[in-house]
């Protein structure tokens, strides 16, 4: 439906899910999602909450969600998720295809990665859709008795409406393309690896850290990330 590419190239997070699904010896020493049979550890969720990506993780066929983080409820707005299945929570986007990549997901253990793709949202009940465009990961989460518990979705907004996702002067330094490729070196991604997730050129990429340092008033791109980090533009 949307276009491809090999998902090793996107956040190891997707992988490492499953390894931290609770047993029985860590529910003592884990806290309670809001979801009452799902316990993982609270710095795994307070790492996910404050990511800069969007990320959701949804259990079960029904993809019921678990997880929807920050960045994720600021992009769908004002809604409900935890334990209710995507298709209640999100009936607005029923006829973009994603519903149906999520069975075939669950179903097969292939992963989706799409790049600038539309999601065309309604984020306030009765209000106009928005239309934005995202990079986005579906990846299945291998349950440890078997089969697949669930996905992880993680994604980054390539664009959108103005100032729909911007909170103050600071986040709207820079623009949607720029705070993604800040995003990925955040993430420890070279340029040649940023260059890949976002399809364009290294020397593209090069261009955009050099705005994005010359904006930030910093002395390289190490120095503008911690900068963003510090601004919480990141």
């Amino acid at each position: 439906m949307y276009g491809s590419a090999h998902v090793d190239v996107l956040s190891p997070a997707a992988d490492k899910w499953s390894e931290i699904l609770p047993d029985e010896d860590s529910k003592q020493q884990s806290v309670a999602s809001p979801v009452e049979d799902s316990v993982v550890p609270k710095t795994v969720l307070d790492a996910f909450e404050n990511a800069s990506a969007f990320i959701a993780v949804l259990r079960g066929p029904e993809h019921v969600y678990e997880l929807a983080n920050a960045q994720y409820r600021k992009l769908m707005g004002d809604r409900d998720f935890v334990g209710r299945p995507v298709r209640e929570v999100a009936p607005d986007v029923a006829d973009q295809g994603f519903f149906e990549i999520l069975d075939r997901v669950y179903a097969t253990g292939e992963p989706y990665v799409a790049r600038d793709i539309p999601l065309v949202i309604e984020r306030q009940e009765g209000q106009p859709r928005d239309t934005f465009r995202i990079n986005l990961l579906y990846s299945a989460i291998a349950d440890p008795k078997g089969g697949n518990y669930g996905i992880f979705v993680e994604g980054t907004v390539v664009s959108g409406p103005p100032g729909a996702m911007a909170e103050g002067p600071e986040e709207r330094l820079l623009t949607p393309r720029e705070l993604e490729v800040l995003h990925w070196s955040a993430q420890g991604k070279t340029a040649d690896v940023t260059a890949e997730i976002l399809g364009i050129g290294t020397r593209t990429v090069h261009h955009y850290m050099a705005k994005i340092i010359d904006k930030l008033k910093a002395a390289n791109h190490t120095h503008a990330v911690a900068e963003a980090m510090r601004r919480k533009i990141l």
